[in-house]
């Protein structure tokens, strides 16, 4: 038991690309799944990008930015804009350390994990870094970066947590 944590891309699927048969779609055709599909072509494809356990400064951001203060494990909408705050606080918290606190506190909980501002805090802040620059960099391959440096409007990403 503790606090696991999710965070997903989800891309809206275009009309042309759920009518064309892809490898997913042949290798399911005979099962139940296949016929379900062959009926209701896939809306969207979910990617989990970034997993973190008892990462609860983390945690606390995402239910304070994202859910609106609530905190029932219910998966939330993250807009870009927030995902850049996040990744900003978090290279401030790794450039200088003493502002951990004041950015990104640690919450305690139910098998939430410590709450010190130890290797494991900060190990958890660069995870979420490179989660996040690991994401923009794949998009920015895939050219799916708009000229505004935001992701085209066929990506939507959620974060939720399991406690």
């Amino acid at each position: 038991m503790g606090l696991d944590m999710y965070f997903w891309a989800e891309r809206v699927c275009e009309p042309s690309f759920t009518k064309e048969k892809d490898e997913f779609t042949d290798q399911l055709k005979d099962s139940f799944a296949g016929k379900i599909l062959g009926k209701f072509p896939p809306q969207s494809v979910t990617y989990e990008i970034g997993y973190w356990r008892k990462a609860n400064a983390i945690h606390s951001w995402f239910v304070e930015k994202c859910q609106g203060g609530v905190d029932e494990c219910q998966r939330a909408y993250v807009p870009w804009g927030s995902l850049m705050e996040l990744k900003a606080s978090c290279k401030e918290v790794l450039a200088d350390r003493s502002k951990a606190d004041e950015l990104l506190p640690t919450q305690s909980g139910f098998f939430f994990g410590d709450t010190s501002y130890d290797v494991n805090y900060f190990d958890d802040i660069l995870h979420t870094v490179k989660v996040i620059e690991e994401l923009e960099a794949s998009l920015k391959d895939a050219d799916q970066i708009t000229e505004h440096g935001t992701p085209n409007m066929n990506w939507v990403f959620y974060y939720q947590s399991s406690w």
